[in-house]
This record gives C-alpha cells, structure tokens and sequence, in this order.
C-alpha cells in the first residue's frame, strides 16, 4: 500500500500529488524511444500508460473548475463517510481483480503518443498556467460534493483526488516494471 505521505487534508493532497506526478516524469524522462514505445501482448507502453494518466486525471481537473452548483445539480452531494485514503485504496484494488472483460477503459492511451520529453512539456506548461485545482476547495467541500468514477461509482471530490494520487502510483510502478524488463 501507498503510504509514503500521510493524506487526509487539502494541502497533504496537494503535496502529494505534486510528488507523485514528479515521480513519474522522473522515471520517464530520459527513456529511450524504443523502451518508451515497447509493448507487449495485451499491456500498454510506458507512453500508453503516461498518456492514460494524462487523460484520466483531465476529467477531474476539468470538473474542478464548475460551478458547485453545477456538480451537484449534476451529480448531487456526496452523503457518506468522509473517505479515507487506504479504504478507498483497497475498494479499488478490490474492484480490479473483480474486472470482468466487458469493462470498457474509458481512458485508452493513444499508440500515437508523443515523446516523454514532448508530453511532460506539454504537461508542465499546463501545470504552470494554474496551481492544482484542488488548492481553490475547502475542506469541507472536497466533502460535500461528487463526481462519478467509471469503476468506483459516485465518489466525494477529496475520494477522487484520493484515486487519482493511487491510480498516479499503480502506473509508476506499472512503468518502473517495464523498465526493468527491457533493461
């Protein structure tokens, strides 16, 4: 389990998500164009899975951007427990051995990706546009309001920032055994 910074709060999601998505670019950037494309059989690239993080955290971020008004006339407000991150964790960890083959990722990588070089700029110019987004929330909000995950179901805002730093970590470590593979 993931336990390398304690994450309750805002500011504790907010560093941890800036240290994990560092942890990602540091372990891609110099990769070779040839380790960066390898694929075998039925599992993604490293660039596939780069690329799979980039546009599943897009809906999160693009969410945190409405109106509250507007998540919860869409979504409604979140009823249950406040989540706890290693809860949450195994409820995920759990959903995926469940996977059926008629789950439908409705984030697959593009075979097309750009370099790493290419995509951690086009990343790094978006992050410096605009501090998380997550920063302009109060706790109590992350709380209140919901947006749906495709596997997990509805979800409090702080729960999807939860998923999206374990999610961030499944495919580091996805990555890093690719790595190690074709060293």
């Amino acid at each position: 389990m993931s336990k390398d910074i304690p994450i309750f709060d805002r500011p504790s999601i907010i560093e941890a998500w800036r240290a994990k998505n560092s942890q990602v670019a540091q372990v891609v950037r110099d990769l070779s164009p040839t380790v960066w494309a390898h694929r075998e059989a039925d599992r993604w690239s490293i660039a596939g899975q780069v690329e799979h993080l980039f546009l599943s955290a897009n809906p999160v971020s693009s969410a945190l951007k409405f109106p509250r008004g507007m998540l919860e006339a869409r979504f409604g407000r979140y009823s249950g427990e406040p989540p706890q991150y290693d809860r949450l964790y195994t409820r995920y960890w759990e959903a995926l051995a469940g996977l059926n083959a008629d789950f439908i990722n409705p984030h697959p990588p593009n075979p097309e990706a750009k370099s790493p070089a290419e995509m951690l700029e086009n990343r790094a110019q978006v992050g410096k546009k605009k501090p998380p987004r997550q920063m302009e929330w109060s706790e109590s909000e992350l709380d209140e309001y919901v947006l749906p995950h495709p596997l997990l179901g509805k979800l409090s805002v702080r729960g999807m920032l939860f998923f999206t730093l374990f999610h961030t970590d499944h495919h580091r470590r996805s990555i890093e055994q690719i790595i190690a593979q074709n060293a």
